[in-house]
């Protein structure tokens, strides 16, 4: 399905669509079959990816007419897009990754110091008294 919804975005013949550096991240459809959620990434600002969602939008009853002279189901499942927010999510999960590695020097130190001795002579062995 993925690839099926990524060839037919090629035959959109809006501009806005066609400059807009679209590609289909991935496809989910319900249970029912009724509705097929498209996830899109769109290289651009978010000015350019709002523009590109609308004229996503009103370019899903063509997608979705294309799909069902393929599909050979009962019923052609609407086609909603939605944009993918996964490579943002991953830029800042890898920003606070970074943030967390810069504060690391100081947390080694602590962790190299010797650990206080408890008391408890634990080698693993169980010790009865005989």
């Amino acid at each position: 399905m993925l690839r099926r919804v990524s060839q037919l975005l090629f035959e959109i013949r809006d501009p806005i669509v066609q400059q807009g550096m679209v590609a289909v991240s991935k496809t989910l459809i319900s249970k029912d079959l009724r509705v097929l959620k498209v996830y899109v990434t769109i290289n651009k600002d978010e000015a350019g990816q709002q523009a590109v969602m609308q004229s996503l939008f009103k370019a899903a009853r063509f997608v979705r007419g294309r799909l069902g002279e393929n599909l050979d189901l009962r019923f052609t499942p609407e086609v909603r897009f939605h944009l993918d927010d996964s490579p943002e999510r991953a830029a800042r999960i890898e920003k606070l990754l970074a943030a967390a590695r810069a504060e690391e020097p100081a947390d080694e130190e602590a962790a190299e110091a010797p650990a206080p001795d408890d008391g408890n002579d634990d080698d693993g062995e169980d010790e009865h008294d005989a």
